[in-house]
This record gives C-alpha cells, structure tokens and sequence, in this order.
C-alpha cells in the first residue's frame, strides 16, 4: 500500500492512556477520524483562520502563536506536553501537570475547543522541533504501521489529515 493511499484511508491508532494526555487525545483532530476528526478539524481550521500568519513572525515562535490565540501559556508547558502527545508515547506526571496548566491557561473548560487550541500549539511546537518525521495508522489486521512522511514528500501530510495550518507553519519558520 502506498503511503498516500495509507494517509487517506487507513484509521488512527486507539489511544491506550487515561488522564489528561489521554483526554487531549481523544479530543483531537489529530488523532481521531470520520465526523468527530472532521468536527475537531472545523474547530483548528476556524482558530487559524483568525490568525494571520505575517503576525507570527516573533522572536519565539510558539509563544507568538500562544499570544495570536489569546493563550497565557507558558512554553515550557506546550513543550512539556508535545514531549509526549502522541499516542505510541507514555504520559508522565510532569506533561500531565503541563497539560492541566494549559487547560487552565485556555479558561479551565476541558471540552473540544479547549483541545483545539492546545493542539494547535503542540505541534506547532512538534514540528518546530522537527520530530513529526512519521505518522502511524491502524492497518487492518490490526498491526500499527509507521509511515515516514519525509521519505514520501508529504511533509504536511495527505489526505483528511493533511496539516491545516502550512500557511502559518512556514511564516513561524520564517522566525527561526
């Protein structure tokens, strides 16, 4: 199967945690698929669309993108959080505190907008920090297969999945 064709077609992989990491998780686009991924893509897709992405250029990128959403987030957080985002990662006390300040720092309200924002900020983090290299699905025995996004020069993804946010990815680039 090609990696496109595996983008497109294969679902994400179950999240196995409980706790705050776990509830981000679950609550994303990122990793969720059918209505609740379109429904939670809509929510990322309307928080970027308010954001310019000449304004992001700033000295440090991440906070500068915390700062366009109205987030008082402390970087250390989201980096703290992105440590551990994804789902073949074990969440620690630390990221789990990280995480609850996030929340928090997004008005308490541990609901879908509140993960879409967090979201938004742990991989711009993610892939400032150039980690997002491959992303897993579910193949259909079962297995959970890695595809390099690098290797097939899908930086951004394919499919319904692919990154919403390129536009503002490059101008937060552009800062670094």
């Amino acid at each position: 199967m090609k990696i496109t064709e595996a983008l497109t077609t294969l679902p994400m992989p179950p999240n196995h945690h409980t706790g705050p990491i776990g509830w981000l998780r679950d609550h994303v686009a990122r990793f969720s698929d059918g209505e609740a991924h379109r429904r939670r893509r809509a929510l990322i897709t309307t928080l970027l669309d308010g954001i310019d992405p000449a304004s992001l250029r700033a000295e440090a990128p991440v906070a500068a993108l915390a700062d366009a959403m109205g987030i008082p987030a402390d970087p250390a957080d989201i980096a703290e959080v992105a440590r551990v985002y994804h789902p073949h990662l074990s969440p620690d006390p630390a990221a789990e505190q990280a995480l609850t300040r996030l929340v928090n720092a997004c008005g308490g309200t541990w609901d879908e907008p509140t993960a879409a924002r967090i979201c938004v900020l742990v991989q711009a983090h993610a892939g400032l920090a150039g980690p997002v290299r491959v992303t897993r699905r579910q193949a259909p025995d079962g297995r959970i297969v890695e595809l390099n996004l690098i290797e097939a020069g899908l930086r951004f993804g394919a499919g319904p999945h692919e990154c919403p946010g390129q536009a503002h990815v490059a101008a937060l680039e552009g800062t670094r």
